[in-house]
């Protein structure tokens, strides 16, 4: 779960690094992963998008990394660490408690537009506009996860009926 900026900010280094070995930076094709939640209620779309981020953030090297590459507040992921439901739990949240039960606790302490920023959450469209962020950052490609195919039926059909640009 990165940002668009910080997608940019590795597809600049993979292709530094190409060139620093003599190999063609072309040959390299990037694709983003993206967390989806298109057209559905909104404690559905929190609980897949804030549960998964939720997850990834509890591990404190990964999630620091994570945090410091998208520039957010690592006294924030610190906080949502030391929530009660986390530091109470016997394993780690995502083994411990459902994702729609991380909604409300952990998840409560992190920014809604952290999850706005590195996932496409809202309408079909504004999905499409979200996974197009990526392209336009760097990426060759998007792939979807965190929702079933089922719920993204929608969303790979307007996807693949987008107006393309020059990439």
């Amino acid at each position: 779960m990165i940002t668009p900026a910080a997608t940019a900010a590795a597809v600049g280094r993979i292709r530094r690094a190409c060139e620093r070995i003599d190999r063609d930076p072309r040959r390299i094709r990037v694709v983003q992963p993206v967390v989806t939640a298109p057209a559905m209620d909104e404690f559905e779309a929190r609980s897949i998008s804030t549960g998964r981020l939720v997850t990834y953030l509890q591990y404190p090297y990964y999630g620091d990394v994570l945090a410091s590459a998208n520039a957010w507040d690592l006294e924030t992921v610190q906080r949502m660490r030391q929530h009660p439901q986390l530091t109470s739990a016997p394993r780690v949240g995502d083994l411990t408690y459902h994702r729609h039960q991380m909604v409300e606790g952990p998840g409560s302490v992190i920014p809604w537009s952290w999850i706005q920023d590195c996932s496409a959450v809202g309408t079909v469209d504004e999905c499409v506009t979200s996974l197009q962020r990526f392209i336009d950052a760097g990426a060759d490609e998007v792939t979807t996860y965190g929702s079933t195919p089922r719920q993204n039926s929608a969303l790979i059909e307007a996807w693949r009926k987008r107006p393309r640009g020059a990439r």
